[in-house]
């Protein structure tokens, strides 16, 4: 029954997906952007209300979606549980582009009351596969009764000890899975809603988001693959899309968003960026498919949010637009080839959604796996052998010559030493854990600084959302709080952080003291030693040195004082002598006596106490210029002079 169903699932004309568009355009020199969209027909389209929890025994479930129900809808004749699947080709050129071979849009009226990740809610399924018709039409399994009341005859695969078949969708994968992004943040006002491109930016406020991807033993459909998702998203009450990954036989199979009608219709009324929603910045565990989505944004229109059941297409005017950018195929060096990549032998790292614990297969049969990698063995590093030792060569000693028979004087002979060897310098060995006291060191401010610029940045696979330092003797405290709990922080991941940090200052030595959960955050507390990093170069005595200049403007105030000092000397000096030329001033003269001098206006005479018994001599008044030395002072016996000769005038010719 369950095959028939799924047969008349595909060939019923029944459509709920209408005016169905898919193109796609190239973005730079290698990526795409692949736009899909379609209306929902509400006649056409199986619709129902309210939701049902995956696994519920409840009997006041009840209704067309009620566990165990076999109520037949009038649209296309098939029990309202079963999922209707809608196949839609894409060009060749999406396919060479982007890998996806062809795209199967499934409308869920109930969702899936037995699969845990799906939900029990109405939804869309947006399959986009990476396989080919023919090779779902091999995925085939060994299919269960239904078992009483608590399940319906979903055409499930379940995990088998001895069914080969069953136990191809149970070959789980362990790269191209989502690992974190940032998406949309729906509690906060969205100062995006004017761009309503997806080339052109964000649409939306954006935070942090690391999945928590497991896989789920109930969700093994079959034609299409196992189902690798985040539990708490799809829990949620699917107040968001998500994104799912599926995979059958170690093969990545598909790529999916899906959309619950309760977003499409807007009904929990807290999500202050519909009618969008985006996923952006996309990062896998191990990517080697390249042309996985790097991010995809839905937007749908005004109409959704009062579109129902019984109104026509017009007037329901439900749009949705799906867009997907990421790397094309067609650029040297890509890979879109679908490949096995089983998960390593051993493997405890794939949670079951179900337990929470590592995933164990009932398979009785020789495994298939991925070997275990063996950590390389690091090269022994080479040590360099000793430089020998330079041996002097033996002074040669001459041979005697024959003397005629006399007693020849004793030749001095200088004793024969080795030259002096001087060793070979050798490298300085510098300690790991020595910090030069005298070298450069950053305070606590400067630190807290130059470590503000990492906020809001990836720092290793965290964010960095807030630091703080405290001053200590010799080294400066620090605390840094990044996104994510701490008991998914692992030790790689610390060092990855503190890395960053020690590359941001320049440290020598970044040490981790603390590691703690705070406020659903991680705080690490670490130390740094010597923040200024590089070799620590010697101050001299009583010098000091600093960052804000403020030894260059103790110098310039210096020098302005003492020019101004200078100034003040050289005007004083230019002062007097000015004041000597308008006035008489005393020089020295012979003996220590003084001689009075006087202006040009009054009567040159020497002074009596300077020459006791001489009488004064007075001359005209005159210009000192005119004196044969009006500088000199008379003394006694040349006490006058013979009068001067008057020359007559000097005729004019």
């Amino acid at each position: 029954m369950n095959r028939c169903l799924l047969l008349c699932s595909l060939l019923y004309p029944v459509y709920a997906v209408v005016n169905y568009q898919a193109s796609i355009k190239d973005v730079g020199s290698t990526e795409y952007e692949l736009t899909i969209e379609w209306d929902h027909d509400p006649t056409t389209a199986v619709m129902v209300s309210g939701s049902y929890n995956a696994g519920s025994s409840d009997p006041n479930l009840a209704g067309p979606c009620g566990l165990g129900s076999e109520e037949i809808s009038p649209v296309d004749n098939l029990p309202y549980w079963f999922p209707r699947l809608f196949n839609r080709d894409v060009s060749a050129e999406i396919t060479r582009k982007t890998g996806i071979q062809y795209a199967s849009l499934d409308w869920q009226p109930c969702g899936h009351k037995d699969i845990v990740i799906c939900h029990a809610e109405s939804h869309y399924d947006i399959h986009l596969y990476y396989v080919t018709p023919q090779d779902q039409s091999s995925m085939t399994c060994d299919l269960d009764p239904p078992q009483g009341k608590s399940r319906t005859a979903l055409p499930q695969c379940r995990d088998s000890a001895t069914s080969s078949r069953n136990h191809d969708y149970f070959k789980l994968i362990k790269n191209n899975l989502p690992d974190r992004a940032r998406i949309t943040d729906q509690t906060a006002p969205n100062i995006y809603a004017n761009n309503q491109d997806h080339s052109a930016g964000q649409q939306t406020p954006l935070k942090q988001h690391d999945f928590d991807f497991c896989v789920d033993p109930s969700s093994g459909i079959m034609g299409s693959g196992m189902h690798f998702g985040d539990k708490s998203e799809t829990l949620n009450e699917w107040r968001s899309p998500v994104t799912i990954i599926g995979s059958h036989d170690c093969k990545m199979s598909f790529f999916e968003p899906m959309v619950s009608w309760n977003w499409i219709t807007n009904a929990k009324s807290a999500d202050q960026s519909w009618p969008v929603f985006e996923t952006r910045d996309l990062v896998y565990t191990q990517k080697t498919f390249t042309a996985l989505p790097t991010s995809w944004s839905i937007r749908v229109s005004e109409g959704c949010r009062t579109c129902s059941q019984g109104s026509s297409v017009a007037a329901c005017n439900c749009h949705l637009k799906l867009v997907l950018r990421g790397e094309r195929c067609d650029i040297p060096g890509a890979n879109c080839q679908v490949k096995k990549e089983c998960i390593e032998c051993g493997d405890t790292n794939t949670k079951d959604c179900l337990t929470g614990m590592p995933y164990r297969s009932p398979w009785q049969g020789q495994e298939e796996c991925t070997p275990r990698a063996t950590p390389p063995v690091p090269a022994p590093v080479p040590v360099p052998a000793p430089m020998p030792v330079p041996v002097p060569m033996p002074v040669p000693v001459p041979m005697p010559v024959p003397n005629p028979p006399v007693t020849a004087r004793p030749v001095y002979t200088p004793p024969v030493t080795a030259p002096p060897t001087t060793p070979r310098p050798s490298a300085p060995v510098v300690s790991p854990g020595i910090v030069d006291p005298n070298a450069r060191r950053y305070n606590a401010p400067e630190v807290l600084i130059s470590l503000r610029g990492l906020v809001n940045s990836a720092v290793g696979n965290r964010i960095l959302q807030g630091v703080s330092t405290m001053e200590r003797a010799g080294h400066v405290d620090v605390e840094a709080t990044l996104s994510g709990d701490v008991s998914t922080f692992s030790a790689t991941s610390r060092q990855q952080a503190l890395l960053v940090f020690a590359a941001r200052l320049g440290a020598a030595i970044t040490r981790l003291v603390n590691i703690q959960t705070r406020a659903g955050s991680t705080v690490l507390s670490f130390t740094v030693l010597n923040p200024a990093g590089g070799q620590p170069q010697p101050q001299p005595v009583g010098s000091s040195q600093s960052d804000e200049g403020g030894g260059g403007l103790e110098a310039w105030v210096i020098g302005l004082i003492v020019g101004a000092g200078v100034l003040l000397l050289v005007g004083a000096i230019l002062l007097g002598v000015y004041c000597c030329k308008q006035d008489g001033y005393t020089v020295g003269g012979p003996g220590g006596k003084d001689i009075e001098m006087y202006s040009a206006n009054q009567p040159y005479r020497a002074t009596p106490t300077s020459y006791p018994g001489v009488p004064v001599t007075e001359y005209p008044t005159q210009p000192h210029s005119q004196f044969m030395y009006p500088s000199q002072p008379r003394y006694p016996a040349q006490a006058a002079y013979p009068p001067r000769p008057i020359y007559p005038s000097r005729p004019t010719y």
